[in-house]
């Protein structure tokens, strides 16, 4: 998953949280979300990998 925005990217890593504010965009695979804002719920596996498992989106939300 690839996660952009205009202004900036917080990284919660207590709360296992990434929120992109202004115009933020997530893509993965053939599917592309785009908000106002958007904050992504990942959770880690015993081999240290990284699963995006949800995404919240507020304002102006488009999933093509």
């Amino acid at each position: 998953m690839i996660i952009d925005a205009e202004q900036g990217i917080e990284w919660q890593r207590s709360a296992r949280t990434v929120t992109a504010k202004g115009n933020a965009t997530a893509v993965r695979g053939d599917t592309t979300v785009r908000a106002d804002v958007l904050t992504a719920r990942y959770r880690e596996s015993a081999d240290g990998s990284i699963e995006v498992w949800q995404i919240d989106g507020s304002g102006a939300l488009r999933v093509t």
